[in-house]
């Protein structure tokens, strides 16, 4: 109950101050969005450290800073950006030893990718508006479509899964984690399609079944994202990434539903536009 109740208070506090973020957006979201990928990347090296693994930390670290930076202001540049830092990680391996080279770079560049690269998308996302003719309301529009469906769907397989969950759905990678939460989650996720459709708070470009094809996306692959976080863990033998959050563990933790469903739902808005 403890830590429900450190659940609820961290929400209630941390929720109004993302959406006024999201809200403002430019150098406010950009700024947002570059703290997060800093503490969950030093959270990420952190943990595979602990597991004697090897990690080019201060430059995959400043590779991310790089990236988020490119992302806010040369858009038009990412892939000669990337090319860059993934050049200079690379070059990294000459000036180390051998022996656990490959592993060195294969980690580092996994954390600069998963977090950092990935995690980039929500800018973009945001700055659509920038990107292509329409009103500067609709990149707020999409970030707010995002975040209420992944956290509806999170907090319904949370509570359903835990007052019904019987039957687990990946026991190995998540004993909590069971099949009629994470159905209870995909439907929380076509309820918010649904709300902002009738309601009208979706973004414009966007049709009723392009809106419901939407939240199911990021309701499947936002319980995948937290599968995969859960499976980093597994590995490295530890429950929480961190302890800066309270009751919702590290920063990684409570952001892992966004690293693989920002990069997603950015290709499904992509193509749509």
């Amino acid at each position: 109950m403890d830590s429900l109740l450190t659940r609820v208070l961290v929400s209630i506090f941390g929720i109004p101050i993302i959406l006024a973020i999201v809200y403002f957006g430019g150098l406010f979201f950009a700024g947002f969005i570059l703290l997060v990928s800093l503490l969950a990347q030093i959270e990420f090296y952190s943990m595979v450290k602990k597991n004697e693994m090897s990690v080019y930390f201060l430059p995959g670290l400043l590779a991310g800073i790089v990236w988020i930076l490119g992302v806010q202001f040369f858009p038009g540049y990412l892939f000669e950006i990337f090319l860059g830092l993934g050049i200079m990680i690379f070059l990294l391996n000459l000036s180390g030893l051998i022996e656990g080279s490959t592993k060195k770079l294969s980690v580092t560049l996994v954390g600069f990718i998963y977090i950092p690269v990935f995690l980039s998308c929500m800018i973009m996302l945001r700055n659509i508006p920038g990107y292509v003719e329409m009103d500067e309301s609709q990149g707020f529009n999409l970030i707010l479509l995002l975040l209420v469906t992944i956290w509806i769907c999170d907090t319904f397989a949370y509570f359903f899964g835990s007052w019904f969950g019987k039957k687990k759905i990946a026991p190995k990678i998540s004993p909590n984690k069971s099949i009629v939460g994470s159905v209870s989650g995909l439907v929380g996720a076509i309820v918010v399609g649904l709300v902002f459709y009738l309601f009208n708070l979706k973004p414009d470009f966007m049709n009723f079944m392009q809106i419901i094809i939407f939240v199911i996306i990021a309701g499947v692959v936002s319980q995948l994202g937290d599968f995969t976080e859960s499976v980093f863990k597994r590995d490295n033998k530890i429950k929480d990434s961190g302890k800066i959050l309270l009751g919702h563990g590290g920063v990684l933790d409570r952001f892992d539903t966004f690293f693989i469903t920002a990069p997603v739902i950015y290709i499904y808005v992509f193509f749509i536009i």
